[in-house]
């Protein structure tokens, strides 16, 4: 829905994208979506991430042992979720909170999943700098975050577990006061 809507109708993808670490793909995309995801395909795609989100955070936290973690992990980076996941933190609430909670799940349950989600800057909106660089999109973190209760416990539980690494710290510094709120 995503892909074929607001994505493919981007005047300049260039203008939107972000360098991407895997060869298969050149870049994420970040796009305007409040309009859109008021919508039909809007809902339909924010119920589609919620229950992926959900998902993932049931096999990677609550039931192992019938699919491994690394292996649902894997399917979820193979799958290109990173892609869709970071740049949806800056969409509108529905889109947001389940982009929130399924990095959030990662992080949680599949330690090895942080250093891709720092080395797309999953975290620079969260602390104050929408992505991607050096032209920002647009960014409703500010409005997700005050809205919703379970949008700030999951980013409260990403930013735990990547609170202590040198990345984040080197980020802080780098955003300054913007991250400080």
């Amino acid at each position: 829905l995503l892909a074929s809507g607001p994505w493919a109708a981007a005047a300049s993808p260039s203008a939107l994208g972000a360098p991407f670490l895997d060869a298969e793909v050149s870049s994420m995309r970040f796009v305007e979506l409040a309009d859109w995801a008021q919508g039909e395909d809007g809902r339909r795609a924010a119920r589609m991430l919620e229950l992926a989100s959900t998902a993932l955070e049931h096999r990677l936290l609550l039931k192992s042992g019938e699919v491994e973690r690394e292996d649902f992990a894997a399917a979820f980076r193979d799958s290109m979720g990173y892609v869709l996941a970071i740049p949806l933190l800056q969409a509108p609430l529905p889109l947001a909170e389940a982009s929130l909670r399924a990095l959030s799940a990662l992080a949680r349950g599949a330690p090895g999943s942080l250093g891709r989600i720092l080395d797309l800057g999953g975290l620079r909106p969260l602390l104050g700098a929408p992505g991607p660089e050096p032209s920002p999109g647009p960014s409703h973190v500010d409005e997700v975050l005050a809205a919703s209760p379970a949008a700030r416990r999951y980013a409260a539980r990403l930013l735990s577990r990547c609170a202590q690494t040198r990345d984040v710290q080197d980020l802080i510094e780098s955003i300054g006061q913007a991250a400080v709120r």
